[in-house]
């Protein structure tokens, strides 16, 4: 029985067979998996961000019917985090479902997913316009 394992590992004998990745601009290929990665940690990020804009209850709020009371206060900003945070996570669901079977990728696929991106990073809390 030959041996196969250097076929296996030193790629396929003709670069222009298909391959798992697709290439992009430059002639580099990106693997869809690194998109993904990419993309969970630019919308995680975006999550965080929002987050941060949260009023925070000081020393002066003691007890369940003073955090009830702070959480009252600030109704509107809490409820525009829960907004944009549910608006930002269907994007996040909806773009994993989408490169679920995805197996290469175009330049153009790159460049829509950066724009996707893009739009999720401005994504702000309402409060905050």
């Amino acid at each position: 029985m030959p041996d196969t394992r250097a076929q296996h590992t030193a790629g396929p004998a003709d670069p222009t067979a298909h391959t798992e990745e697709a290439p992009i601009a430059g002639g580099r290929p990106v693997s869809p998996e690194r998109l993904i990665y990419f993309s969970d940690a630019v919308v995680a990020i975006a999550i965080t961000l929002l987050a941060l804009e949260l009023p925070v209850p000081t020393g002066e709020v003691h007890g369940n019917s003073g955090v009830l009371y702070f959480l009252r206060e600030h109704l509107a900003e809490y409820t525009a985090f829960l907004v944009s945070f549910w608006a930002i996570a269907t994007h996040w669901v909806i773009h994993r479902r989408l490169f679920r079977y995805a197996t290469g990728l175009s330049g153009g696929a790159v460049r829509w997913n950066l724009l996707w991106l893009l739009a999720i990073v401005v994504t702000r809390s309402p409060r905050s316009c």
